[in-house]
């Protein structure tokens, strides 16, 4: 080939380049942290984003900054690092910053990416916690209004009620798994309060591009002061965890040895002859793993009823309180239910767990009333409600079989600045100023099957 050629060529290669550039800018997508993997962090804390680019090398021009209903918090980058087409920056939390809960904004020179519910600020993480955990969750339809999507509404809106410090989606969250689905998951998920901590089950791979796009990696860890949660992917060939997971659990254990772990995963490690849909491999060794690092509960959904068994894969019908490792199998959230795996009765709900200074105190509930927990049974849902006769009362019933030291109320009022005299039955949380409203939050205990009304007596208002 002689030399103009080569010069023709290179030029047209050049004229592409440019062309591509020019109507094709270079793409981004934010990796880590996002809402289902969210940071935890306290003011002051320098922090990594990874962000997966089009083109490799490509430089750009970042900027960061996070937000919540009422801020915008500008952020500085102290360093950045490119490994082909993964670029981590580093940012850092102003010392005055707030507990809240944040989305994280980057852009570059041609757009912005925001990802809610990415950033949770808390100042102070507990050693005595609340974890709200569900499963298997309703399916959501295009129109947004049929019996899933209110059903997933009301769970939620429960869920922030209860005010729970963590809350875990333990996998078949989106069970048709189009790319709509996934973002009317979001959109409900965003509205969770708590930080969000998501695994995927084996419905997650009817859509897996569009999770691992907008939910990132399957497997993962998030840490809240002395805790750690696992969130493992049991959902590979729809049953099983890979042998790298494996290799990555070990390791991440023995770094986080000290602390209170929690693990969740979609798939029943444990299992009853007979039973299908349970772990199919790398069982041995999994349980190995979480008996040397003394794992404080495993949690699963899968089965769509409630289950309970101790780490010999003894089935525990008979009493949740025993030595070792709980492996809780929790009923749907809203899926077709099960029977024959359900040790409880039948019910659409979610599981409450709490730890006491990093002891698990109880993880199931009291479904029949005798002042007894039941081995296996989680929370039905819908069995807590709240009305609001007028913009400044609150009336909230509870016809569970359990209390709750510290529900969280919301009183949306007009925008103004009247001063709060009182709240009957009630403590001050926070109060939110936004341009077309004011929310201001309050805290109470309820009781089981009881009625509380709670009122706020504000200046100016008769």
């Amino acid at each position: 080939m002689n030399k103009s050629l080569t010069k023709y060529f290179i030029a047209i290669g050049i004229l592409c380049l440019l062309i591509w550039l020019t109507f094709f800018p270079a793409r981004f997508n934010i990796l880590n942290p996002r809402l289902g993997k969210p940071l935890i962090l306290q003011a002051g804390d320098t922090f990594k984003v990874k962000i997966q680019t089009s083109i490799p090398y490509w430089p750009h021009h970042w900027q960061a900054s996070i937000q919540s209903a009422t801020d915008t918090i500008k952020l500085n980058i102290s360093n950045s690092q490119t490994e082909f087409s993964l670029q981590t920056i580093s940012l850092q939390l102003p010392e005055n910053i707030k507990d809240n809960k944040y989305s994280l904004l980057i852009s570059d020179e041609h757009k912005q990416l925001s990802r809610q519910g990415a950033i949770h600020i808390i100042n102070k993480p507990k050693d005595s916690i609340t974890i709200i955990q569900m499963a298997d969750l309703p399916t959501l339809s295009a129109s947004g209004k049929k019996q899933g999507d209110l059903q997933l509404k009301k769970i939620i809106q429960e869920t922030n009620l209860i005010n729970p410090d963590l809350v875990l989606f333990t996998g078949d969250l989106a069970y048709q798994g189009s790319w709509a689905q996934y973002y009317q998951l979001l959109d409900a998920m965003s509205s969770v309060n708590a930080p969000l901590i998501a695994a995927p089950g084996n419905h997650e791979y009817q859509g897996w591009s569009a999770f691992l796009t907008l939910l990132g990696k399957p497997y993962h860890t998030t840490e809240y002061g002395n805790y750690f949660i696992v969130s493992l992917n049991s959902g590979h060939s729809r049953d099983q965890l890979t042998y790298s997971q494996l290799k990555w659990l070990k390791k991440e254990l023995d770094a986080h040895k000290n602390k209170t772990i929690i693990v969740q995963l979609h798939h029943s490690i444990q299992h009853r002859k007979g039973d299908r849909g349970y772990l199919k491999n790398n069982i041995k060794p999994l349980l190995s793993l979480f008996k040397q690092y003394n794992v404080s509960i495993v949690l699963s959904g899968h089965w769509h009823g409630d289950s309970l068994f101790d780490i010999n894969g003894q089935l525990r019908n008979d009493d949740w309180k025993f030595a070792g490792t709980p492996f809780v199998v929790t009923t749907a959230a809203g899926a077709k239910l099960r029977k024959e795996y359900s040790q409880s009765p039948l019910h659409h709900g979610y599981r409450l767990i709490r730890f006491k200074n990093r002891i698990l105190d109880n993880f199931t509930y009291d479904y029949d009333g005798d002042n007894k927990r039941d081995a296996s049974s989680s929370i039905p849902y819908n069995k807590i409600s709240v009305t609001h006769p007028d913009s400044y009362t609150a009336i909230v019933s509870n016809k569970l079989n359990e209390s709750f030291e510290n529900i969280l109320l919301e009183f949306h009022l007009p925008p103004n600045n009247n001063k709060i005299l009182d709240i009957k039955n009630g403590r001050f949380y926070k109060d939110i100023h936004q341009k077309k409203q004011r929310i201001i939050q309050v805290n109470s205990q309820l009781k089981a099957n009881s009625k509380i009304k709670v009122e706020l007596q504000m200046e100016n208002i008769k």
